[in-house]
């Protein structure tokens, strides 16, 4: 039972009872809210967590594609262009003879 003070002067002996649920049902709902913050906590973290890797793999694979395609011989680049181009029209990019 509460200090009488905290209750007011209105209060009776018998108004305890309901005083109680009241207590006992804004608790319950108290920690339904910081049940449900929690919650949403939780997966909003998670939602946060595989983005982070989703684009840390995205950038990745990009440089690691980009290394891979670096490391082609220039030659089979040039083979290619002058299959596309024409005499005189297109030039490869990187001659062997150019010093």
């Amino acid at each position: 039972m509460p200090p009488k003070f905290l209750l007011g002067p209105e209060w009776k002996e018998g108004d305890w009872e309901a005083t109680s649920r009241v207590y006992k049902i804004s608790l319950y709902f108290i920690w339904a809210l910081v049940g449900i913050e929690l919650g949403s906590l939780v997966i909003s973290m998670t939602v946060v967590f595989y983005n982070g890797c989703a684009i840390l793999v995205i950038f990745i694979g990009r440089a690691l594609f980009r290394r891979e395609n670096r490391d082609k011989p220039q030659e089979e680049f040039n083979e290619k262009l002058q299959e596309k181009c024409t005499d005189e029209e297109c030039k490869p990019l990187l001659m062997e003879d150019s010093g």
